[in-house]
């Protein structure tokens, strides 16, 4: 009962439909098992099918991992529980069990809808004029009509067609 934290100064932004790395160290000579519970669905709870999110055996060294928020992962405010057994292995069950050493950490996270962008040209920097051919690079602005910011370090994938027809029109 003592080795309960609820951390406040660490939370996590995720999107549902996308997976995160996820990279627990013990602090501690002794080999330590790690159990991650993600309350899905807001009730208050870890103990719900597939909020079981991560599982490793005891270790000495970092474990590594990745958790994928699923698609029908209630979106806003919620919490994640690790936990951390000695020379255990923490099933879907413990996420409220006693255990004599251990310990227990509570985080915030926030879930969000996958991005909805509308994205589209809105202009063509280059080439200027009419002389066009495969060996022109091509600059287009790019804007984001959609509701969701984005941030630095997002990334948007962006595909075009070029029709390479004998004509070409100027507006």
């Amino acid at each position: 009962p003592d080795n309960y934290i609820f951390d406040t100064t660490q939370s996590a932004l995720v999107i549902q439909g996308m997976t995160y790395s996820i990279s627990l160290t013990p602090s501690n000579v002794y080999p330590l098992g790690f159990g991650v519970w993600i309350d899905y669905n807001h009730d208050g709870d870890f103990g719900d099918s597939g909020e079981f999110v991560f599982s490793s055996n005891p270790s000495t060294s970092a474990v590594n991992g990745f958790i994928t928020i699923p698609g029908w992962a209630d979106t806003g405010l919620t919490g994640m529980r690790i936990r951390i057994f000695y020379f255990a292995t923490p099933g879907d069950t413990d996420y409220c069990t006693t255990s004599p050493y251990g310990e227990t950490e509570d985080y915030s996270v926030y879930i969000l809808p996958p991005f909805p962008f509308d994205a589209g040209a809105t202009s063509i920097i280059s080439p200027q004029g009419c002389k066009f051919d495969s060996s022109e690079a091509v600059t287009v602005l790019i804007k984001n009509f959609g509701y969701n910011t984005l941030y630095a370090g997002d990334t948007v994938f962006v595909s075009f067609t070029l029709d390479t027809l004998p004509s070409v029109n100027e507006y």
